[in-house]
């Protein structure tokens, strides 16, 4: 151990090992760059032997591994969290090249495990469904724009909704943002475009009645 750490044990000194490996956590804390690069270079100048005792233990450390992760379980979940947090488009870039490389064999994957496990599917799908409503909605509305070969355009419901000041467009009334729908102002069966411009927020039965009318608005 470096002695710039002032953790090693002195003739006659009262520290034990428990305070020593402290220690060196404190210290590892407060900076962890000359530990790593130390660990990096010791690394490369003794690699043939790490790999040859790696083989050699191979069943030992996978037992220590896993009793690790047992007993850190919570500080790898976090650990994991940060890291997907910090990394998002890093993750996002590689699981698309990897699909695009992998398709057929990820698609008889996810089929596979459907057909395994029905129950857990249906679950996941609702959990999915009630954290990811407005997801759902926007995709929805996107597809069926297109379908009717309307000018679409990307549309965040909760900037809408702010915007309308949660007032219905069609009766005036508020609406909760639980509730609420988006209506194409000029319905998109008459050449309404999936536009910021051509939605109001509504009240779904306000809407269901509304049809592929065009409402003109009364000015006071």
């Amino acid at each position: 151990m470096n002695t710039k750490t002032g953790c090693q044990l002195q003739v006659g000194s009262m520290k034990s090992a428990f305070d020593i490996s402290e220690c060196r956590k404190a210290k590892y804390a407060e900076n962890p760059e000359p530990y790593k690069l130390s660990s990096r270079k010791s690394y490369r100048k003794n690699i043939e032997k790490v790999r040859a005792y790696r083989e050699a233990n191979k069943e030992k450390r996978n037992a220590q591994s896993k009793a690790w992760r047992k007993k850190n379980k919570k500080h790898i979940l976090k650990y994991q969290k940060e890291w997907r947090e910090n990394n998002i488009v890093q993750i996002k870039n590689y699981s698309r090249e990897h699909y695009s490389e992998n398709t057929d064999i990820l698609k008889a994957k996810s089929a596979r495990w459907r057909k395994e496990n029905p129950e857990l599917f249906k679950i996941q799908g609702k959990r999915y469904r009630e954290n990811n409503k407005d997801k759902i909605h926007t995709k929805n509305a996107k597809r069926r724009a297109l379908l009717k070969g309307a000018k679409v355009e990307n549309i965040d419901r909760g900037k809408i909704y702010i915007r309308e000041k949660g007032i219905c467009g069609i009766c005036g009334l508020f609406v909760p943002l639980d509730e609420m729908t988006l209506d194409h102002i000029i319905p998109l069966i008459k050449g309404g475009e999936h536009s910021i411009k051509n939605v109001q927020i509504a009240h779904l039965i306000c809407n269901s009645a509304k049809g592929d009318k065009i409402l003109i608005k009364e000015v006071c």
